[in-house]
Order: structure tokens, then C-alpha cells, then sequence
């Protein structure tokens, strides 16, 4: 309002010069009239001068009523800016609380991950030392399933002897009864003998008869001997292999149990190999939930630097539009009076002059080390020596540039350079959304570029 009550001070200023400059025109013309037939040519000229003013006031009048009209613009631009500020700060607040909110479950998942890292260390441990007693334990099972073998063939064996030897003994007892019946009849024999002998008492042949039956029963009697001591060494002999079979039979026992054991001791290991690949599996869910959850707090805080720009742009956008206005009212009221104050002089003529060009342009030529890449640009595949500060742009923070430094851009002139199908897929690969049009990065990073460099960009 004091700048519009200025103006209409000037305009009124203007009005009253204009007013006084009228008198003295009309008294001119007055004067001009006594003189008209010497001076008629003056007068004209006079005259023309007269509707030079007027339109000149007109003019004026004009610039003073756009001004109005801008102002008006700006101070509706204002007032929607200051909404878009509020609607700012409220979803600033709202980035906040959930960046909190992500970063207390960020806490608890990384003590949870910390604890299923100490659970799989542990069960690392643990598996290396069941590996070692599985190791062992099929050692074992080795072993004993040899020695089962071993045994078995031995038992196989000892039975073959047995079945020998049973036989050896059932002949043996045959070979008895034979013996047995034999004695039975010798004894029959030897009783009729005695009887025969009894009534032959007295002849010669009987007594030498005698003596060979004698002789006979004698040899018979040594022969049942060594029989029955055969018999017995057999009955050692089994009993030998009896104690032996039974010896063989419990340690057979002893090694199912044992191989039984190992069995059991194997399905515990393959149990605690599939908790671990459980335990596995978990910490690996776990880890992919945390990068997740990471990258969520990652974009909450892009956004949150969003935000903040975000905020600070309207007033920065506000008073850079002000002070445009201003200069731009401020260099038509003086081309207004500049044109006031040259309209009296006729032999001066204004001349325009026309915008400095910008000198010392380079051609855009690929830079060293990059590559031309077809959705986005020219983009180096290495770091290179010198690199921009692309912060520098408004709407750019950090979070953005490790992206663009992934994506291969590091300098102003890359940003300068892109297209509108480059904006495009660099803001979908990036997920910038519409920021690079939002804040202009082509225009700022060719200013940046030729602040820095004193060279303008040339496409």
C-alpha cells in the first residue's frame, strides 16, 4: 500500500509538472498567437508537442493500472503459497512421526537380528562340534558295523563247529551203545561161560579158554575207558563253545545297541542341521525385514529433506518474485521519466539498447570418461577427478545425490544437459517424482556451471 501511495505521489508530482509545463504552454501559445503569421510553423510544432504529453500521460496512467493488477497477482501468489506452507509443515510433522515410529522398530529389529546373529553363532559352534561327533559317530558306526560282521562270521563259524561237533558227539554216543550192547552181551557170554566153566572145572582147553575171554574183557574194558574219555573232552569241548556262542551272542547284542545308539544319535543330528537351516532361514527374513525397513527410513528422511526445502522454497520463491516485481516497476517508472524528461528536448532521440550476449561459450561435447547412455545421458562409469557440489541445487539433498552418484552423475553440466525423455526415466529410476521441473535443475545447474567455470553451456 505505501509503495501504490508512493506511486500515485509520483503520479500526482508528474501531473502537476505536466500541469505547469500545460501554462506554460498555453502561455506560449498565447504569445505564439500575437506572432502567429511569423511564427506558425512554431506553433504546429507546439501543438504536436502538446499530444506528445498527453499520450505520454496516458501511457503512464496505463503502467500505473498493470501495476495495480500485478500486484494484486502477487499478493493472491502470497496467500497460496502460505497454504502450501501450513499443508508443508503439516505433513512435515506427519514424516516425522512416522520416521520415529520406523526408527524405534528400526531399534528393536536390530536388537532382534543382533540376538538371531548370537543364536547362529552358537549354533554354528554347536553344528561344527556335531559335525565333529557325527564324524566320529560314523567312525564309530564304521567299526562297530565291522566288528558285527566279524562277529557274525564267528558266530556262523562257531555254529558250523557246533553242528561238527554235535554230529561228532551223536556218532560218539552210537559208537557207546554199540560198545554198551557189546558189554551187555560179553557179560551175558561171560555169565554162560562161568556156568559152562563151572560144570568143565578140571579140563585144560576150558582154562585156556578162560584166559583168552579174560584177555578179551580186558582189552574191551581199556577200550570202554578211552571211549568214556573221549566222551568227556567232547563234553568239555562243547561247553567251551557253549560259553564261546554265548560270549559272542551278548557282544552281538551290544553292538545292535551300540549301532542302534549311533542311529539315534544321527537322526539328532540331521534334527538339529534342519534347526539350523530354520534358524538360518529366520535370521535371513530377518535381515531382508531390516533392509526393508532401512530403506523405508532412508526415503523418510529424503522426504523429510523434501520437506524442509520444500518449506524454504516459497519464501525464497516469494521474494525472489517480489524483487522482481519491484525492479521491473521500479525500471518502468524510470523509463517513464526518463521519457518524460526527454520528451521537451526534440533534438534528442532515445536508442535501445540491447541485451549483453554471453561471450566464451563452449560447445557441448562429451566430457572424458563418460559414456553416452541412451535413457540417461551422458554418465561416467568411474568417479571422476573433480566433481560439483550438486547440493548446491535447490530441492538436492544428500540422500539424492549418493543416488545420482550411483546412477553415474557428478558434475552441473550432466544435470544441464538432460532431456525431457532423460527427466523422465532419471526420475523413475531414482524415484524423484516431478522435483527435477519442480525446482528447474537444468537452469540451475547451467548457472551453477557457468559461475563456477565462466563458461556458458551450449547445447
Amino acid at each position: 500500500m505505501e509503495r501504490r501511495s508512493d506511486e500515485q505521489k509520483k503520479t500526482a508530482e508528474e501531473m502537476d509538472v505536466l500541469r505547469k509545463k500545460r501554462h506554460e504552454v498555453e502561455a506560449q501559445l498565447d504569445a505564439l498567437t500575437q506572432q502567429r503569421e511569423q511564427s506558425s510553423e512554431e506553433l504546429e510544432k507546439l501543438a504536436a508537442h502538446r499530444a506528445g504529453l498527453e499520450g505520454q500521460l496516458v501511457e503512464a496512467r496505463a503502467g500505473v493500472t498493470v501495476a495495480d493488477t500485478r500486484l494484486k497477482e502477487l499478493e493472491g501468489d502470497k496467500k497460496k503459497l502460505e497454504g502450501d506452507l501450513v499443508s508443508t509443515r503439516q505433513e512435515r510433522d506427519e514424516v516425522k512421526r512416522s520416521l520415529e515410529e520406523l526408527q524405534s522398530v528400526k531399534g528393536a529389529l536390530e536388537g532382534r537380528g543382533q540376538e538371531l546373529e548370537d543364536r547362529l553363532k552358537a549354533t554354528e559352534v554347536e553344528l561344527e562340534q556335531l559335525a565333529r561327533t557325527k564324524s566320529e559317530l560314523e567312525k564309530e558306526v564304521t567299526q562297530s558295523h565291522r566288528e558285527v560282521a566279524k562277529l557274525r562270521a564267528d558266530l556262523e563259524l562257531a555254529r558250523e563247529e557246533r553242528e561238527a561237533e554235535r554230529e561228532k558227539l551223536v556218532r560218539r554216543q552210537a559208537a557207546e551203545d554199540k560198545w554198551a550192547d557189546e558189554l551187555h552181551r560179553l557179560r551175558e557170554e561171560k555169565k554162560a561161560l562161568n556156568e559152562h566153566i563151572a560144570g568143565l572145572a578140571g579140563d585144560r582147553k576150558s582154562e585156556e579158554l578162560i584166559s583168552q575171554m579174560k584177555a578179551e574183557r580186558e582189552h574191551l574194558i581199556h577200550s570202554l575207558a578211552s571211549q568214556k574219555k573221549e566222551r568227556l573232552q567232547v563234553e568239555d569241548a562243547a561247553g567251551v563253545l557253549r560259553r564261546e556262542l554265548h560270549g559272542l551272542r551278548r557282544e552281538l547284542v551290544e553292538a545292535e545297541e551300540r549301532a542302534e545308539s549311533l542311529s539315534g544319535m544321527a537322526e539328532m543330528l540331521i534334527s538339529t542341521e534342519e534347526r539350523l537351516a530354520r534358524t538360518q532361514a529366520d535370521l535371513t527374513r530377518t535381515l531382508e525385514e531390516k533392509n526393508g525397513l532401512e530403506k523405508q527410513v532412508g526415503e523418510l528422511a529424503t522426504a523429510r529433506a523434501m520437506v524442509g526445502e520444500t518449506r524454504r522454497t516459497p519464501a525464497d520463491k516469494s521474494s525472489g518474485m517480489s524483487a522482481v516485481e519491484e525492479s521491473r516497476e521500479g525500471r518502468s517508472f524510470a523509463g517513464e521519466e526518463a521519457r518524460c524528461a526527454s520528451l521537451p528536448e526534440e533534438a534528442k532521440t532515445g536508442e535501445g539498447e540491447g541485451p549483453e550476449t554471453g561471450s566464451g561459450a563452449t560447445p557441448g561435447d562429451q566430457q572424458e570418461g563418460t559414456t553416452l547412455d541412451p535413457r540417461l545421458g551422458p554418465i561416467y562409469s568411474a568417479p571422476p577427478p573433480e566433481s560439483d557440489d550438486l547440493t548446491e541445487l535447490k530441492g538436492l539433498g544428500g540422500a539424492i545425490l549418493a543416488r545420482l552418484n550411483e546412477a553415474g552423475i557428478y558434475t552441473f553440466w550432466q544435470i544441464a544437459r538432460w532431456k525431457g525423455p532423460q527427466v523422465k526415466a532419471i526420475s523413475e529410476d531414482l524415484s524423484l517424482r516431478d522435483r527435477v521441473k519442480r525446482y528447474e535443475w537444468q537452469k540451475q545447474a547451467a548457472a551453477l556451471h557457468e559461475a563456477k567455470y565462466g563458461k556458458t553451456l551450449r547445447d
